[in-house]
């Protein structure tokens, strides 16, 4: 039987963390017959971040879990922290005690709990792995168990699971993960999963606690456009793709480091870019910002920031419900240029020096650095990290 049963039988209820303050009162208004009265709680362990890991301990979890150093560095704590749109990851300390109504303590064992879920952007699966370390296991003439159960709800149908009823052991680690399905295969389809991992601790003559752990959201789609293929990420992650203005695209890097510098968004840190998948909306964002009057030196073609392929382009100015048959939202949009770009075709104004969010740029640039630098953002970032319509997105111009 389960403290979380037999306390909402009694018209109380245990928290998802199954804190122990609340499973003492809970035990407190047991009826005498319940059948028991002691339980399991869960308490944190206020500990440093990144707090001495032995290396042997580490060694052997990395045989289980490939745990990120990343995620060591900078997903301690009860919140998921996304690496990329592939990997989100959190690691924490806690502590499982036996206790009975009048909060006498009658055994404990401290663990570092690490979760790990893995999504596939080529393949319509993900994962949710764990595992427990033991630091410390003090239960007189006892011991303490654990299992777990996964589950889904969304566009998802189950795979394979592991995570049997395993002992609290120093000498040892708990492991456990599940591999999830999505049920998305149409093309066009998008779909979000949420998991939850039921962990179980139980010890003998105490009752039973279950622990809710509640997975990062995933989303699977079949709707990157150019690709008929279903893949699943951290949609909630917004990606980062990068320029150089040393690589093969140097004239495009220098035209957006100074859109960025302008004050025009989509900088790493500030206001994110969104995706637009819209053809004829996107021919109009072209339009808008390099209209056909301008003209092209030889060598050069027009190149536009915001990109035409975003929804703070020249004509859907960062309106994110804007449509084929919608007017043009009528806000003003500044328009500029800078030095470098008006040779001779684009006849916006010179930047002035005054930074401004709400508007466009238009260069002047070598055209295989344009054509192929669009190119590059499609086949490395688009597509790989499977940007749908409406998804944010970084430009980081670096040197």
């Amino acid at each position: 039987m389960t403290i979380n049963n037999l306390a909402k039988q009694q018209g109380t209820a245990i928290p998802d963390d199954g804190n122990c303050d609340e499973v003492k009162e809970a035990l407190k208004g047991l009826s005498p017959n319940a059948g028991a009265d002691k339980a399991l709680c869960i308490e944190t362990v206020s500990v440093r971040q990144g707090r001495s890991i032995p290396s042997a301990k580490k060694a052997k979890l990395a045989e289980i879990l490939a745990f990120p150093q990343w995620c060591w560095d900078n997903a301690y704590g009860d919140l998921w922290k996304m690496m990329d749109r592939r990997l989100a990851c959190r690691w924490s300390t806690k502590g499982v005690k036996i206790v009975d109504s009048k909060g006498k303590e009658h055994g404990h064992s401290t663990f570092d709990r690490f979760d790990l879920i893995s999504a596939h952007s080529t393949a319509p699966q993900f994962s949710h792995q764990q595992a427990l370390m033991p630091s410390e296991v003090d239960i007189p003439n006892n011991k303490i168990t654990v299992a777990g159960g996964f589950s889904c709800v969304g566009w998802c149908s189950y795979g394979d699971q592991d995570y049997p009823l395993q002992t609290l052991d120093t000498n040892d680690l708990v492991e456990g993960s599940r591999v999830f399905y999505t049920t998305v295969k149409n093309q066009g389809e998008v779909g979000t999963i949420d998991t939850r991992l039921d962990m179980v601790f139980g010890a003998p003559g105490v009752l039973t606690l279950v622990v809710p752990v509640h997975g990062s959201q995933v989303r699977c789609d079949n709707a990157v456009p150019g690709m008929n293929s279903v893949g699943c990420v951290n949609a909630l992650f917004p990606p980062t793709f990068q320029y150089s203005k040393s690589g093969p695209y140097s004239e495009l890097a220098k035209h957006i480091e100074l859109a960025q510098e302008s004050g025009i968004p989509g900088a790493p840190g500030g206001v994110p870019l969104h995706r637009l998948v819209n053809p004829k909306l996107q021919v109009k964002n072209r339009n808008q910002s390099c209209p056909d009057r301008f003209n092209r030196p030889p060598g050069n073609s027009c190149d536009e920031y915001p990109m035409a392929t975003t929804y703070e382009g020249g004509w859907t100015k960062g309106d994110l419900t804007v449509t084929e048959s919608s007017p043009m939202p009528s806000w003003p949009w500044t328009k500029r240029t800078f030095p470098m770009c008006a040779t001779p075709g684009v006849t916006w104004p010179l930047y002035n020096g005054i930074p401004e969010p709400d508007g466009l740029s238009a260069c002047m640039i070598n055209e295989t650095h344009n054509s192929q630098g669009g190119n590059a953002l499609n086949n490395e970032l688009y597509r790989p990290q499977r940007i749908i319509n409406m998804d944010p997105f970084f430009i980081e111009i670096v040197p």
